[in-house]
């Protein structure tokens, strides 16, 4: 995966934006807030949807805000934040 992207950089954002730096891959985070986190690019609108392969939605941006509306229509897969997280638990979730 080249790059993420994160909506939302609230606690879960944060984690979601760690994992995937911690895997070394690029994440770009949207948040309206002024964040700043270690190796993270954050802006305060979503920008451009180049080379991204993945769009994670924080429990707090609603799926019709323009930002999801945005990545839908540009064809990039957009996911909850727990539609990221079951797949990459090892063990047997129930």
């Amino acid at each position: 995966m080249k790059k993420v992207v994160v909506l939302g950089l609230g606690v879960s954002g944060r984690a979601v934006a760690s994992y995937w730096l911690s895997r070394g891959v690029e994440v770009v985070g949207v948040d309206r807030k002024a964040v700043e986190i270690d190796g993270v690019h954050v802006f305060s609108d979503l920008e451009s949807l180049e080379e991204v392969a993945q769009v994670i939605v924080s429990p707090g941006i609603a799926w019709g805000h323009p930002w999801v509306q945005k990545a839908k229509q540009a064809g990039v897969p957009v996911v909850g934040e727990v539609q990221f997280a079951l797949p990459q638990i090892p063990n047997r979730c129930v």
